[in-house]
């Protein structure tokens, strides 16, 4: 059974959409939905393309590269699988990919409008996988993902801090106490 934080990841055998998210990401490269029609990426996965309504669907791998769009600090985690780690950093990250600038293969015409972003949650987390100091996540800081293996053939995106310059100042949320 595939697994993260010792808890079970449980994809019911109706929600094929989900399954195949988590098998893409197996392979250690991001992967998302991408429609085969209008050529944009999108997600949350579903059975059909939020764009042009087609539903041939196929997965393309992408940069996992982004920028945190914005972010908060879980500091009282209700699923026991956290309770061990209070001030968990989980993040809105918006990708590089489809940010009105590169979309639908160069054709400026398939491009989305410049507020519909491609974005993912997703925890921030260090090289070992332990979840990142929360002191240390901003807006607008660079990340690039990281595939945690969770067995059976499934990864999880997670995204690591980069050394890369962001593009706009980084900010912080206000902390509610010293980390």
């Amino acid at each position: 059974m595939a697994e993260w934080l010792d808890a079970d990841l449980v994809i019911p055998e109706n929600d094929a959409p989900n399954r195949e998210f988590f098998e893409q990401q197996g392979g250690g490269q991001l992967k998302l939905p991408k429609c085969n029609d209008c050529e944009m990426l999108h997600y949350p996965p579903r059975t059909m393309c939020p764009d042009c309504r087609s539903t041939d669907i196929s997965y393309q791998a992408v940069s996992g590269k982004g920028t945190i769009h914005t972010y908060v600090i879980l500091s009282e985690p209700i699923h026991p699988a956290f309770h061990p780690y209070p001030n968990t950093p989980i993040a809105l990250i918006e990708l590089d990919e489809q940010c009105g600038v590169s979309g639908g293969n160069g054709d400026r015409s398939k491009q989305p409008a410049a507020d519909r972003a491609l974005r993912l949650v997703g925890n921030i987390v260090r090289d070992d996988g332990s979840f990142e100091h929360p002191g240390e996540v901003a807006v607008n800081k660079r990340v690039q993902v990281k595939i945690i293996d969770l067995g059976d053939g499934l990864g999880l995106p997670q995204w690591q801090l980069s050394d890369e310059p962001p593009a706009d100042e980084p900010w912080q949320i206000s902390a509610p106490g010293a980390w």
